[in-house]
């Protein structure tokens, strides 16, 4: 199985939507919804274009991870959204 990391823009926000708000909502039960999140649809004015990033970790063109980097200045930031599916056994 051979994952692939890539930089993620806009055109990945209703995956990493369906990623993240799965996780949050289903396996921890967390009440939180994509208005709480404006964010996963604004990758690159909210990630990129500040000095941050967004990355998807994919199998088989599946996206099966995630993790972004907020820029607050030239020596701090923090990291965000690191989410990863459970394993492909455990999701069947």
């Amino acid at each position: 199985m051979k994952i692939n990391i890539q930089q993620l823009d806009n055109s990945y926000s209703d995956e990493l939507i369906d990623l993240i708000l799965t996780i949050q909502q289903k396996e921890f039960n967390v009440p939180i919804t994509i208005e709480d999140q404006p964010d996963l649809k604004q990758i690159e004015s909210f990630y990129r274009e500040p000095g941050g990033n967004f990355w998807g970790a994919f199998i088989e063109g599946e996206l099966v991870g995630s993790i972004a980097l907020v820029k607050f200045d030239e020596r701090a930031g923090a990291v965000r959204k690191m989410f990863v599916k459970k394993s492909l056994e455990e999701r069947n």
